[in-house]
């Protein structure tokens, strides 16, 4: 068998050079390479016969046709019918029908993309769990475990998740097919009689076993999910929450709150997991491995449930006893904590230093100590200030007397999959966005038809955005919608927001030296390295208030594809790096720039330069026309202002077609602000709405034409006629702006 560094740089024929390396697989390559594989075991010699629970099962299969194959299974007092297939659709996946019903389901395309990602063994697993919610039975709860019980007694692993075969990648194919085809084939039996459950679909005559009866497990065998970590060993590795810090709480609380809900297998809930985060299902796996150790989350009968802390921290958020179990389950947390509050304002790359020195790590990476800080500052217990953390008042009230100075005591457990170097930065893997724009959750925002899908695509085309328009058209909202569906898409953290001025400089984008409290100099980061560090889009709002040339500097390069050595050093004495190699500030395929300009105030603010614009897609994103603003009105604007009146008549002033927008662009967020003002007014229809639009529509309004002026003075007399004083009253404060313009009644 080719170890993987050779598998990496073996060429020629058929050999892994075209599906690994440095150009990973395509999505059809990938499909083409599980197929194959796939179709080696339905095409591999079935056994004679299987022994299941101390039984005997005939085995008799019938020629492998096309993708399909049909297999005979008999023991003494039934039969059941095993129809085999290789699904070749958008992933490759190996499907066992037994009856009429689904036994087995496997995405084998998805296992082999972690695969290579990865470096591991690519698995065909399967999993030996029942779902109570979709079945409607009361029993149901218990029939993982004993499914699970029964597997284990017929020579298959005594786990939720059954490994039916290891392919190698360097040969191209299975260490035994036989015996993943034997593996494949006894699994489906024993599930086929819990999923018929005596309905005689799936089963005929007779079963091999009874579902009903109380099936002890064989000595040393574990309820399915149960953690094997002794309490006195400390884990090095753990995964970031999707979403970062921010949602740290809220998401553990929201995984809780489904387990009570839906009783989910511990499958179920994994793909749960897996579809509400848009992550693979061995980071969701490992994001349950993580509630289990925390001790919120248990697996009893194959069925997710909270614990006793789980069900209290649900009714009431505690943030204390999670730390413990981080302490208790984790290497390193407490000296983490404990070291920031000897080095107010030092950044995770000291932080790696002193716990190879003190806590027995070898971290070659900040990517387990970033996680540390990820899970604290989550918690409560540390302020991250641009990468320079500070412990909090209730972080010290956490720290035993000395803690600034002992070490943490403990051993390192390597536990597979969740190493340091699995998924703990997930972002520097992503090799391509793949934005949704269906997906893109808009709330009450209303939008021009096309307008997200056209964002979505330059994005995915690999080009930073600039949104252009009128004020108060949602520029800055539209955004942070798209930044946020690519957050829970790849798992990046929550987009990073800031508002240019024109007193920026470098210093504000990429960072400069800055005055430590206890004297000397340490790099603070800009937004923009800031952003990069911690996986997250940046938002850039209003732009063009800003002098670009000036406060981008070296980025311009780094926009352009390259890397950027800059004239400050990092907290290793290195140089500070920003670009697609650079270790601390990776400027990657999974990042973007969203920036934002106001075009009514361009022509007093800073110009962007080509060099600037060349590498951004630039979008209008327009006043919205009549039809919409109609939608609008009566969904959020309902909300801002219920009586009908006034939104009818705040409508026909905003309309494009008869009213003020005929003349410029009024955003929609002006026209949910002046219902808001409406609503607060208790006034008539037209003194309420023409009072905000006397204050927030008559600003926008100035430096139109004489022309314009006249025609936008008479319509405001039209809009309001049924007040006359109170429309010849706004039609005077109108004037104001407009001196220059001779008035007839002047």
């Amino acid at each position: 068998m080719l170890s993987w560094n050779e598998a990496l740089s073996r060429d020629g024929g058929r050999g892994p050079s075209c599906i690994i390396g440095r150009d990973m697989p395509t999505e059809r390559s990938a499909n083409e390479i599980a197929r194959d594989a796939l179709m080696q075991i339905l095409q591999a010699e079935a056994p004679a016969e299987i022994r299941i629970n101390g039984q005997t099962v005939r085995v008799s299969a019938e020629p492998t046709a096309g993708q399909r194959r049909v297999v005979q299974c008999d023991w003494r007092t039934g039969r059941t019918t095993l129809r085999l297939s290789v699904k070749d659709g958008d992933a490759a996946a190996l499907n066992v029908d037994a009856g009429r019903g689904q036994a087995i389901y496997s995405n084998f395309t998805a296992s082999l993309e972690w695969a290579l990602k990865t470096k591991q063994p690519p698995r065909l697993v399967a999993y030996n769990t029942y779902r109570r919610s979709t079945q409607n039975d009361e029993n149901a709860r218990e029939y993982s475990r004993r499914s699970i019980s029964i597997a284990a007694r017929s020579g298959l692993p005594n786990t939720a998740s059954v490994d039916l075969g290891t392919f190698d990648i360097g040969k191209l194919t299975w260490g035994d097919p036989e015996e993943a085809l034997r593996r494949t084939l006894c699994l489906a039996i024993i599930k086929a009689h819990f999923l018929d459950r005596g309905s005689g679909v799936m089963i005929h005559d007779a079963p091999l076993f009874s579902i009903e009866q109380n099936i002890e497990p064989p000595a040393g065998a574990t309820e399915p999910g149960a953690t094997t970590i002794k309490p006195e060993e400390r884990l090095a590795g753990l995964n970031n929450v999707p979403g970062g810090p921010a949602k740290l709480l809220d998401n553990l609380r929201e995984w809780i709150d489904h387990a009570v809900e839906a009783q989910p297998a511990e499958a179920t809930f994994v793909s749960w997991l897996s579809a509400r985060h848009s992550v693979g299902s061995i980071r969701a796996g490992q994001m349950l491995r993580h509630c289990k150790n925390l001790d919120l989350l248990t697996v009893r009968g194959g069925v997710v449930a909270p614990t006793d802390l789980g069900a209290e921290f649900l009714s009431r958020p505690d943030p204390v006893p999670v730390y413990r179990k981080l302490v208790e389950r984790y290497t390193a947390f407490e000296e983490t904590l404990a070291f920031f509050a000897r080095n107010p304002g030092a950044g995770v790359g000291a932080l790696r230093k002193h716990l190879n020195q003190v806590a027995v790590t070898k971290w070659d990476t900040d990517a387990q100590p970033g996680t540390r800080t990820g899970w604290l500052t989550g918690l409560g217990f540390l302020a991250n200030d641009g990468g320079h953390y500070t412990v909090t008042d209730a972080g010290r009230a956490l720290l035993p007397d000395g803690a600034s100075s002992a070490q943490v005591p403990g051993t390192i457990t390597d536990v597979g999959p969740d190493d340091e170097t699995v998924e703990a930065q997930p972002f520097r893997d992503i090799e391509r966005i793949k934005l949704d724009p269906a997906a893109v959750k808009l709330g009450d925002l209303v939008l021009p038809d096309g307008l997200v899908e056209r964002c979505c695509a330059a994005l995915n085309a690999g080009k930073h955005l600039l949104l252009i328009g009128p004020p108060g058209t949602a520029k800055s909202t539209l955004a942070k919608c798209i930044a946020d569906h690519a957050s829970e898409v790849d798992g990046l953290a929550e987009p990073l927001m800031a508002t240019a001025s024109a007193d920026w400089t470098t210093y504000d984008t990429i960072g400069g030296w800055a005055q430590k409290r206890e004297g000397g100099l340490f790099f603070r980061e800009g937004v923009v390295t800031r952003a990069l560090r911690e996986g997250r889009w940046l938002i850039l709002d209003e732009v063009n208030r800003a002098d670009v040339d000036k406060c981008f500097g070296e980025l311009f390069t780094v926009l352009a594809g390259g890397t950027a050595t800059t004239a400050y050093t990092n907290d290793r004495d290195e140089p500070v790096e920003i670009g697609p190699d650079a270790d601390d500030y990776p400027f990657g395929p999974w990042f973007r720039l969203i920036a934002t300009m106001n075009v009514r105030d361009k022509a007093s603010l800073f110009r962007l330069s080509y060099a600037f614009l060349r590498r951004f897609a630039v979008i209008t994103v327009p006043a919205l026309e009549d039809d919409l603003l109609q939608k609008l009105c009566e969904a959020e604007g309902r909300e801002r202002c219920p009586d009908a009146e006034k939104r009818e008549l705040a409508l026909r002033v905003f309309s494009k077609k008869n009213g003020l927008g005929r003349f410029v662009d009024l955003g929609p967020s002006m026209l949910l602000d002046v219902l808001a003002y409406a609503n607060e007014r208790t006034a008539s229809a037209a003194r309420a709405v023409g009072e905000g639009i006397e204050m927030l529509v008559f600003p926008q309004l100035e430096g139109l034409g004489e022309g314009d002026a006249r025609e936008a003075e008479q319509r405001i007399g039209s809009l309001f006629a049924d007040d006359p004083p109170f429309a010849r009253s706004l039609q005077k404060s109108f004037r104001v702006s407009f001196s220059h313009v001779p008035w007839a009644d002047d």
